[in-house]
């Protein structure tokens, strides 16, 4: 259900997309990994190989897509500090699991910090950039 979920809806938000691009000559594609997909994260070792598929179809699809004037990139947070994960959090920490450092609030990005990655990366003014994982990871203290 995850893989499904992550790697095969990235794929199919692409497939839904792409063909339009490669018609039009130019398209932006900015996925979303995690950290988790770079480092591996114990107990969600299906998230974290969902997640590095992301990475890697975000690379190779760059490769494909380059020539058609398509730049795909991709984004990997340590996490999002949203309502849900601080929710995700505090069951953790009730359920007395550890939390993975990499799941520390202080070193996750708000949603408006990842819109502004986002629009960077889409940007007309980048066209140079492709096939990157950009890492959204204030690693203080790491």
């Amino acid at each position: 259900r995850i893989i499904a979920i992550n790697l095969k809806g990235a794929r199919n938000c692409t497939r839904a997309v792409v063909n339009h691009m490669i018609e039009r000559g130019s398209g932006k594609i900015v996925n979303f990994a995690s950290m988790a997909g770079v480092v591996g994260v114990p107990n969600v070792a299906d998230y974290s190989a969902a997640k590095a598929g992301i990475i890697s179809f975000t690379k190779a699809l760059a490769k494909e897509l380059y020539p058609h004037g398509i730049q795909v990139n991709c984004i990997s947070p340590s996490g999002v500090l949203s309502e849900r994960m601080l929710a995700a959090l505090e069951r953790m920490s009730a359920s007395g699991k550890p939390i993975p450092e990499m799941f520390n609030p202080e070193r996750m990005a708000t949603p408006e910090e990842l819109a502004k990655v986002v629009l960077f990366l889409v940007s007309e003014d980048i066209r140079s950039i492709a096939g990157a994982n950009i890492i959204v990871d204030n690693a203080k203290g790491v």
